[in-house]
């Protein structure tokens, strides 16, 4: 419980700022705070995928 508050309120503020420092960039790190349902956007992602390359294929 300790560590979600942590995480939650002293560490998800300044992440973004962390992602964008040489740091952040050595160890490739990215920002989705700005997604609101990432479950929900991966799924989309891949299934936009699978469709796309469906009707790329030759028949």
């Amino acid at each position: 419980m300790i560590w979600f508050l942590i995480v939650q309120y002293a560490i998800t503020p300044i992440f973004p700022r962390f992602t964008d420092s040489w740091i952040g960039q050595l160890l490739m790190l990215q920002d989705f705070t700005h997604i609101n349902n990432l479950m929900h956007f991966e799924y989309t992602i891949v299934q936009n995928y699978i469709h796309r390359t469906k009707s790329e294929r030759p028949t």
